[in-house]
């Protein structure tokens, strides 16, 4: 991973479609793959949590905590 080739990020190698191009010839640098990198949305997500005791008591900081708990799961399943 890192290697850039015409300034594009390249992938780890396509070890199927190295082998597709190569086909019954001996393994050459020219039918070498790579796997395209996909980008990273640059998103940032910040949660903020009222952890005072008035909502501790009530009972809203663990219902709170519970949203908060999905949001993050749910952003870590979609990669954003």
């Amino acid at each position: 991973m890192g290697a850039q080739a015409n300034g594009e990020a390249l992938g780890p190698w396509d070890w199927p479609r190295t082998f597709i191009a190569r086909g019954a010839a001996p393994l050459t640098v020219q039918h070498l793959r790579r796997q395209p990198v996909q980008g990273r949305s640059g998103r940032l997500h910040c949660f903020v949590l009222d952890c005072s005791a008035s909502m501790a008591t009530s009972g809203a900081l663990a219902r709170a905590k519970g949203v908060l708990l999905a949001l993050m799961d749910e952003a870590y399943r979609h990669r954003d």
